[in-house]
């Protein structure tokens, strides 16, 4: 899905303006997904079992600290990796 983003974003680039190399969009867009899957995979699992360990039901509270979380998070490592790779 991640490769396919950067194809998706290099087309709309090139169909609207100026576009990044293809390559570039291709890494910048696989890393950051990669990179923000395993962070989300890792604040699932400790939150659900913090939400345990403190008698919280986990369906209430994992779903939107998740949500609320890897959507900062993604942002986040999306300039980091940008930043990097440019």
């Amino acid at each position: 899905m991640f490769s396919a983003l950067g194809v998706a974003a290099w087309v709309v680039g090139r169909t609207v303006a100026e576009p990044m190399p293809l390559v570039e969009l291709f890494v910048i867009s696989v890393v950051s997904g990669l990179l923000l899957a395993v962070l989300a995979v890792v604040i699932s699992v400790a939150a659900t079992y913090i939400s345990y360990r403190r008698g919280l039901d986990p369906d209430d509270t994992t779903i939107p600290v998740v949500t609320n979380v890897c959507d900062i998070l993604g942002v986040v490592v999306l300039s980091v990796v940008a930043t990097a790779v440019l």
